[in-house]
């Protein structure tokens, strides 16, 4: 049986981090990082969400294309639908860390990584 309670926190903390996203690029362009890392939590979170909806077990774990695997077992159409914002994967760790980064972020990839959270979010 799904969890409502849970399924709420799931995407009350992912609209949050769209939020914080959004608010973020419009502070600085030094800020495009962490913009960038909380679209990444927003779409894993609602992804979760579903999950959670979906009486799915949830994984810990930042990686979309493994989330859109448990996804599939449920809704192959949603599954096949995330699977394009497995892009923002990387956004959870790569542009955290200082030696992670190998390629530097721009703000136009922060941009577009918070515009395809909103849309997984939707």
């Amino acid at each position: 049986m799904a969890n409502p309670k849970m399924t709420k926190l799931w995407f009350k903390h992912a609209i949050r981090d769209l939020k914080t996203a959004k608010a973020l690029l419009e502070m600085d362009s030094d800020y495009k990082h962490a913009a960038a890392y909380h679209a990444q939590q927003c779409a894993e979170k609602a992804i979760k969400g579903y999950l959670t909806f979906a009486n799915c077990r949830v994984a810990k774990t930042h990686d979309i294309k493994a989330l859109a695997e448990i996804a599939e077992t449920v809704d192959k159409t949603y599954a096949k639908s995330i699977l394009k914002y497995k892009s923002l994967t990387k956004l959870a760790i790569v542009y955290r860390y200082p030696d992670a980064e190998v390629k530097p972020l721009t703000l136009a990839t922060a941009k577009s990584a918070v515009k395809k959270a909103e849309k997984a979010y939707h």
